[in-house]
């Protein structure tokens, strides 16, 4: 296991454990084209926000986890992986701020997010809890819009 922790790909889609997701358990990687496809199926679905995991060695601990979460579930659960490129095009959508993260859906509803990893038994207690959630409108990330005001004071 430790070759597969430390062997370098190329690129970090390219990972084994990263395949390991793809292959072993068919979740689709997903793209901003493909995702509305995803989130229209029924229930609910945890996306997988990948990085580099040469930057952010974390990500491969949850490439290990997702499989066990999603057997844990308390619900059925779909899960999908964002490799970096359209991790990143999607993190400020779901107010993604910290690598790797997952983020929960029911829909296009987003249920919260677990960002950075956390110890078992934090997702075990958290997980059901985000499942069972209402869905609420994603914390986007971005600049906020403000009203613009003349010189003289007045909004325009």
């Amino acid at each position: 296991m430790s070759s597969l922790l430390h062997s370098p790909a190329r690129r970090p889609e390219e990972h084994p454990l990263l395949q390991a997701l793809l292959v072993r358990h068919g979740y689709p990687s997903l793209t901003p084209e493909s995702l509305p496809d995803f989130l229209a199926l029924p229930g609910e679905s945890a996306l997988f926000f990948v990085e580099d995991p040469q930057r952010f060695g974390e990500t491969l601990d949850l490439a290990v986890i997702l499989p066990e979460l999603v057997a844990a579930s308390p619900r059925p659960l779909r899960a999908g992986v964002l490799m970096p490129a359209a991790a990143r095009a999607l993190a400020p959508r779901y107010g993604i701020q910290r690598w790797p993260a997952l983020v929960f859906v029911r829909g296009n509803d987003y249920l919260g997010a677990l960002e950075g990893t956390h110890d078992w038994s934090e997702y075990l207690r958290l997980m059901p809890q985000l499942l069972a959630a209402a869905g609420t409108p994603a914390p986007v990330v971005g600049v906020p819009l403000t009203r613009l005001t003349s010189a003289a004071g007045a909004a325009s």
